[in-house]
């Protein structure tokens, strides 16, 4: 957490509004299971969430998200061919959607730049970015 505020990185905390609002972090994010209705005060606390399709995303909405992560966009090991959005059903999906949304779910090197053909405001890829960087301990 030190290294986040002395180098203006913003920190996010999954799913623990508490821990958020105690040490003073830059923002929640909120998985697609977590349902319940959502009361910050926080005006410079950001709230992220993931969603998987329509309703999920009303419910986002609904809590207050500032933007959504939309999963998965490409095939994962968690997700079969079936399961994936592909490009043309997330722009699809997104094209109404008031919110900042970033693609994530199986970016790799092979499809990173068929991102450019998304509506999408940016990518997240947890998996993608771990094999970039090193531990900073």
């Amino acid at each position: 957490m030190k290294f986040c505020k002395k180098n203006n990185i913003k920190l996010y905390i999954s799913d623990n509004i508490k821990l958020s609002k105690k040490y003073k972090v830059g923002g929640i994010h909120i998985s697609s299971q977590y349902k319940k209705r959502i009361f910050i005060n926080i005006k410079k606390l950001d709230i992220i969430g993931t969603v998987h399709n329509q309703m999920e995303f009303d419910c986002k909405l609904k809590q207050g998200c500032s933007a959504v992560f939309l999963s998965p966009i490409f095939k994962t090991q968690k997700y079969s061919e079936n399961k994936v959005l592909s490009i043309s059903k997330f722009n699809l999906l997104t094209s109404k959607w008031p919110l900042a949304v970033y693609a994530l779910g199986g970016v790799n090197d092979r499809n990173i730049k068929k991102i450019t053909l998304t509506k999408a405001s940016g990518i997240g890829g947890i998996s993608y970015f771990k094999k970039k960087t090193r531990p900073f301990i």
